[in-house]
């Protein structure tokens, strides 16, 4: 399934987005915690919390509503490392070309995520095409997490 990632401008960005599906219906809500531009969570439609993403120094650390850590994410010449305790997001790897946000999020022989960049009127709008629909969320956040990476310095 496709889902739809469009970020605001940083002036709204208190608002949030929703991660809409490729029907147009909206799935989640992304927004900053308390006007943190370094804290992110992601909620459900009831605008209950499911994952939190954190700016650390050197890395993303991505952690369920119990504040327990998923797996964090921190740039490594010119790719990404997903470090995690979880079986379901072992091995997994990240690679493309992240400065025009077109990359696989995948296990050795086996694609879970594509993620590409489209330039819709003045929002940049981000398709996730997701194949592992089971853990859309983790990759979701994966693709927030490189956007968070290569706005820092805008």
């Amino acid at each position: 399934m496709k889902y739809f990632l469009q970020q605001r401008s940083q002036k709204n960005s208190d608002e949030g987005f929703y991660v809409k599906k490729d029907d147009g219906e909206n799935k989640y809500l992304v927004k900053t915690e308390n006007g943190k531009k370094s804290c992110l969570n992601i909620f459900d439609l009831n605008e209950n919390v499911l994952i939190k993403i954190r700016k650390k120094l050197f890395r993303y650390d991505v952690v369920d509503s119990k504040d327990e850590l998923l797996f964090c994410i921190k740039p490594k010449k010119k790719r990404y490392i997903l470090i995690s305790g979880l079986d379901i997001l072992k091995n997994i790897r990240v690679e493309g070309s992240y400065s025009t946000m077109n990359f696989d999020i995948y296990r050795p022989e086996e694609i879970l995520a594509q993620v590409y960049k489209k330039i819709v009127h003045v929002f940049n709008t981000y398709c996730c095409d997701i194949i592992d629909e089971q853990n859309a969320l983790y990759y979701i956040a994966i693709s927030i997490v490189i956007d968070s990476f290569m706005k820092k310095g805008k």
